[in-house]
């Protein structure tokens, strides 16, 4: 397997896994520009940084479905054949010098460049579950975050009415607190952030998230 490195461990023929989804209702996205604009008053404003996950390496490598997500979906991607992949590594939040060497969140975004120019991205977390069950409750926990502008501190008092009107916002941390800090980018799992519907080639949906399993780096 060839692989091509860049600062980080790339994925190499990577594991597909699903876990079977209840299927949900689809809630109404939050004003994009009004998400960065709460990222920014939160977090803070980091010129040439992405608003999450500013901290990162990107690599190159390719993707193999296995002979089961084949069963499960008949989409391009699951063919069999290496699949060209561009992938970042991050570290959760939005300062570009993170601290490595913490219990907190890490990203892997991935770019699928498939035949006759079809390509797929998809983020994905190290941790089965996310920080918000909606659009809307991820911009509310966000914002409930937010420095006062006399203390430079988030208050107390709106973080607590936001967490015991959303108590599963606190699983997230709960997780990440419970787990050693990652050795390496490549050490964790990764759990697909959403949901989808994966079509066989009977036409049979089924429901899942994806899962990359303990990734590894190989070199020729």
């Amino acid at each position: 397997m060839k692989t091509l490195l860049c600062s980080a461990l790339a994925t190499g023929t990577a594991l597909f896994s699903i876990n079977s989804l209840a299927q949900a209702p689809v809630a109404q996205p939050v004003d994009p520009s009004a998400f960065i604009d709460q990222f920014e008053s939160t977090f803070g404003k980091f010129e040439g940084y992405r608003r999450s996950g500013a901290k990162g390496v990107c690599a190159v490598g390719e993707f193999v479905g296995t002979a089961d997500a084949r069963a499960l979906s008949s989409a391009s991607v699951f063919s069999g054949k290496a699949i060209p992949v561009v992938a970042r590594f991050s570290v959760g939040g939005a300062n570009p010098k993170a601290p490595d060497n913490t219990k907190s969140q890490r990203n892997l975004a991935l770019q699928f460049d498939l035949p006759n120019g079809e390509q797929w991205q998809m983020g994905n977390i190290s941790a089965p579950i996310f920080g918000a069950s909606s659009p809307q409750q991820f911009f509310g926990l966000v914002a409930s975050r937010q420095p006062d502008p006399a203390t430079k501190q988030a208050d107390p008092a709106k973080v607590k009415a936001f967490n015991d009107a959303n108590p599963e916002v606190l699983l997230l941390g709960k997780h990440f607190a419970s787990q050693p800090v990652p050795a390496s980018f490549g050490s964790i799992n990764y759990w697909g952030v959403h949901g989808y519907g994966f079509v066989n080639a009977k036409g049979v949906t089924q429901y899942g998230k994806w899962i990359l399993n303990r990734l590894l780096a190989y070199r020729d």
